[in-house]
């Protein structure tokens, strides 16, 4: 009887594992940390080098006027989720796997 136990808990504790560290997919409309980042000083080269250029290295566009940003429901999925392999096949209920 021991043994069965044993064995039952080297199978199940594996595959329970794998619900443990699945990421939770409700993350990214909390607030996220690079949110509150803040600027640094710019670069400096040192004396006898040349000074990188680094005035368009981060520029983000401007969206242009006629288009207006959607928000994301808060149960849409975030954007860094994949998209589904099988789009036409319902998603598998929340805590199962």
């Amino acid at each position: 009887m021991r043994r069965l136990i044993v064995l039952a808990a080297m199978i199940v504790l594996p595959l329970a594992g794998c619900q443990l560290i699945r990421p939770q997919t409700s993350t990214c409309h909390a607030r996220q940390a690079y949110e509150s980042a803040g600027s640094v000083a710019p670069l400096h080269a040192p004396e006898g080098l040349a000074q990188p250029n680094t005035r368009n290295a981060l520029k983000i566009p401007d969206l242009p006027a006629d288009v207006v940003p959607r928000v994301r429901g808060k149960h849409e999925p975030c954007l860094d989720e994949p998209p589904s392999f099988y789009p036409d096949r319902p998603k598998p209920a929340a805590g199962k796997s």
